[in-house]
């Protein structure tokens, strides 16, 4: 039901990483909001799925879904850096820029985890979901989430390492998530003047919370803490009830891109070892090409190398099925 809005997403989020050429201003409306939904959207939309399990068997769960897929990329990108720093014999740059940063999962303008961070983050508020979902009491299972978030928000700009205040923010709209499929809110119709009200809270609000700092918890920020978190879960909601909505219409486009979101996890993992290895301003330092060119190319060579490497791994993937079958 959340693939189209996926797809979306993920397209997004490859256009935004393509233009950074074109020199955007952060504080432009569009990228505001864009940015007030966009991750709280993949936290969100990953909560509807999530049960309720015991603590060590989330944990198992979260670590196959989410920690095996980081370990598997960043070693990607640790070995194409070691063999690059080697043959420039920098090793003390790649013990530093990538070893260091992978262990301690830290993200950021120089990081070379590349876009990791989200799926570490992930991982940790699906822990600390996990970990609240055997508080028995409903009101104060949504206590202790709200306080987790604050208590995140505050932390968010000492940049703990492990992703740690990026996944308590997280887990309060995993948890969000989680009750609008318990409630079954979705399918509930909301009242036209609490549309409108949740409309104004996040148009306004977001553009008065995130007017100093974006919503861009790989860069450690989050607006002005609490409020922002308060606008972003009404945009997250809307855009979800939006993408539901669109998702049910009988057309090619959004056929298309509902397949891309099936695939979102593989996309952001190769477009994370892409980012991180290939070096795409040496590329244009030597081909000189106007920005809205350079970005165009960008994008269309890094989908055209993400679609190519899905494809191997859709087949390598048949292959061993195959094989298991007989």
């Amino acid at each position: 039901m959340f693939d189209f809005l996926k797809g979306f997403g993920i397209l997004l989020v490859l256009i935004r990483h393509s233009i950074y050429s074109l020199d955007i201003s952060t504080d432009n409306p569009m990228w505001i909001l864009l940015y007030s939904f966009i991750m709280p959207v993949f936290f969100m939309t990953s909560g509807y799925w999530l049960k309720k399990r015991n603590f060590a068997e989330g944990l198992k769960t979260s670590a196959r879904q989410l920690l095996k897929p980081y370990l598997i990329v960043i070693a990607c990108i640790d070995a194409v850096g070691l063999v690059h720093r080697f043959l420039q014999h920098n090793i003390e740059e790649w013990l530093s820029l990538f070893l260091r940063q992978s262990l301690l999962v830290m993200s950021g303008g120089y990081s070379r985890i590349g876009f990791m961070w989200f799926v570490f983050a992930l991982f940790i508020s699906w822990l600390f979901f996990y970990a609240l979902i055997q508080i028995t009491n409903e009101k104060l299972r949504a206590v202790v989430s709200i306080l987790l978030c604050f208590a995140g928000t505050l932390l968010l700009p000492y940049r703990p390492p492990f992703q740690l205040a990026q996944g308590m923010i997280a887990q309060l709209f995993v948890y969000a998530g989680y009750l609008i499929k318990k409630k079954k809110i979705l399918e509930k119709r909301i009242p036209a003047a609490a549309a409108a009200a949740l409309v104004i809270l996040w148009l306004a609000g977001s553009l008065y919370t995130f007017r100093d700092q974006l919503c861009d918890l790989s860069m450690y920020q989050f607006g002005d803490g609490m409020p922002a978190v308060l606008c972003s879960l009404c945009g997250a909601f809307l855009v979800i009830q939006a993408g539901i909505r669109i998702n049910a219409i009988d057309n090619v486009v959004i056929e298309k891109t509902a397949q891309l979101g099936r695939y979102t996890m593989w996309i952001l993992c190769i477009h994370s070892f892409e980012a991180a290895v290939f070096p795409w301003q040496a590329l244009f330092r030597v081909v000189s090409m106007p920005p809205l060119v350079q970005s165009l190319v960008q994008f269309g060579l890094r989908s055209l190398f993400i679609f190519c490497i899905c494809m191997i791994l859709k087949k390598l993937g048949g292959r061993k099925n195959v094989r298991n079958n007989h």
